[in-house]
């Protein structure tokens, strides 16, 4: 399972119909970024940064987490590693993605504490892709981008 990243066309939340509330700031620079006319008070959950695997591996700053949507990544779909979402940053992922998905279906506060991070959940391989891509934070806690066909 994998969670999208988009900049929504450089718009990041801007862009008309995008809600805000199930989205985050993910970052590979020193410190989240605001696009000029995106509000604040729009994004509610905190940002998430993410260690790169190369320096090549940068997201962009209008690149946001949609925690609202969750995707499949089959085991025959080539992947590029981009990066971890930092240790610091883990729990918030997991608490977001866990209020954001279930709390229609829980009565007060959802809680974290069942859930487990495997690392070995998905395989990512490097691989160059020519074409259009998606990124995706994927369970685990790692950040690919998948081939788009």
């Amino acid at each position: 399972m994998s969670r999208p990243i988009s900049t929504y066309g450089g718009q990041a939340t801007k862009k008309s119909g995008v809600d805000a509330r199930t989205h985050a700031i993910i970052f590979t620079s020193d410190n989240p970024v605001l696009l000029p006319g995106e509000t604040s008070g729009g994004l509610l959950r905190p940002p998430i940064r993410v260690i790169p695997d190369t320096r090549r591996s940068k997201l962009s700053e209008a690149s946001r987490l949609n925690y609202g949507k969750v995707y499949t990544v089959e085991h025959n779909v080539k992947v590029e590693f981009v990066g971890r979402i930092h240790q610091d940053y883990l729990n918030i992922f997991l608490e977001n993605y866990t209020e954001v998905n279930f709390s229609k279906l829980l009565i007060g506060p959802p809680s974290t504490s069942s859930l487990r991070v495997e690392s070995d959940d998905v395989s990512c391989q490097d691989t160059n892709y020519p074409g259009q891509y998606q990124t995706r934070v994927l369970h685990s806690g790692m950040v690919c981008h998948t081939n788009i066909k």
